[in-house]
């Protein structure tokens, strides 16, 4: 699972407070990466459970460098992977901000053809990928 993260420069009011609330997330402009058409990320919100959300997004980029440039412009709260922005979070440069009452966990799924046997290569890559994918959700699932 991936966990997509509202994030802020370190030294932005909302900082401070690590989370939106649920009344004050559509007065929030949000800055999200999209490629074609809607973004994964809005996709996210139109899924999560309520349905009345109406988003604020301010700034639609095309990268992932975008979207943390325009967040450190003050262009509004950036919406990326965690593993996108864990650098800059682990620096200090950003802080991530909680957006109350809305789940934005995405998945990801390898695909392959059983019928067709896979090299001890890819057998490999596919163990590595699913440790890793383990490894992430035990570590996401311990107790605090």
């Amino acid at each position: 699972m991936e966990t997509v993260t509202g994030f802020v420069p370190a030294g932005h009011p909302l900082a401070k407070k690590h989370k939106i609330a649920w009344a004050d997330i559509s007065a929030t402009p949000l800055v999200v990466m999209v490629r074609q058409g809607q973004s994964r990320i809005e996709e996210l919100f139109t899924r999560s459970e309520k349905e009345d959300l109406n988003l604020n997004i301010a700034l639609r980029c095309e990268s992932a460098e975008s979207v943390k440039e325009a967040v450190r412009s003050g262009a509004g709260v950036g919406i990326l992977y965690y593993d996108v922005v864990k650098r800059e979070i682990d620096r200090g440069e950003f802080k991530v901000v909680k957006l109350a009452g809305i789940d934005l966990t995405g998945r990801s799924y390898i695909v392959y053809l059983k019928e067709k046997p896979l090299s001890s290569i890819a057998r490999e890559f596919l163990a590595l990928l699913r440790g890793a994918v383990r490894r992430q959700y035990s570590a996401s699932c311990q107790l605090f």
